[in-house]
């Protein structure tokens, strides 16, 4: 397995995205890339699957220093749990280029950069990183809803627009929060997860901290109350 498996799952369908939206291509030859690209992906997810060592560690780190004064880093790594989630985001997006009618190149293009930035998400292991990620993997499904959407596309897109902002912001706050306490803790800036698991944070600010990201993961997903999204994002 190549050293940066994990980027080439990350960019390589981002960049096809990128690339399908300047290109002068119409919507099935879009639609046939996109399902070469997404096949591509699956099989180096395989590739992954069959060398995952299972030791219980994070396997096939990739760590490069990005603005060290804050302790941000380009840091990626999967584990048992991250591996199953990727595979399984792997083998769906294939299904959806193939599975229905015909839609715009734009679509397809939205759709593989949904695609790498949701891998980004899995992968990262900087919280930072996975919050950039997580934000880059909002933008092409407003697309989709917002440009190549039904007729009652616009106000499903102002629904999903209000709870995905109210929800990142939310993130943000957990996000400061726990770098500033690991800051305050232990005298230096770092975002690593593995690093913030050694934090050690006090009853109420510990609930404070876990229900800002639960409800921003709540409204993602989404779960009960915060799902009133849902029903207009997917009809359209």
């Amino acid at each position: 397995m190549f050293d940066y498996a994990l980027s080439f799952m990350i960019f390589l369908p981002i960049l096809a995205g990128l690339a399908l939206l300047l290109l002068p291509i119409q919507k099935e030859g879009a639609r046939i890339a996109g399902f070469i690209v997404s096949v591509a992906v699956l099989f180096l997810g395989i590739e992954l699957f069959i060398g995952f060592a299972g030791t219980g560690a994070m396997e096939y780190v990739e760590k490069r220093p990005w603005i060290e004064s804050l302790g941000i880093s380009y840091s990626l790594g999967v584990d048992g749990i991250s591996l199953l989630v990727l595979m399984a985001g792997s083998i769906l997006f294939p299904m959806v280029f193939t599975l229905f009618a015909p839609r715009s190149k734009g679509y397809y293009a939205n759709l593989l950069i949904a695609q790498g930035a949701m891998a980004g998400a899995i992968l990262s292991t900087d919280l930072v990183l996975f919050y950039i990620f997580w934000e880059i993997m909002l933008l092409p499904i407003f697309f989709m809803i917002g440009l190549y959407g039904g007729p009652n596309r616009l106000p499903a897109t102002i629904k999903i627009t209000i709870y995905t902002i109210a929800g990142s912001l939310l993130m943000l706050a957990a996000l400061v929060y726990v770098g500033v306490s690991y800051h305050n803790q232990f005298g230096q800036w770092s975002f690593d997860i593995v690093q913030l698991s050694q934090l050690n944070l006090s009853g109420g600010f510990a609930v404070l901290a876990f229900l800002m990201f639960m409800v921003a993961f709540a409204i993602k997903i989404p779960l009960f109350p915060f799902h009133t999204w849902l029903p207009d994002a997917y009809t359209e």
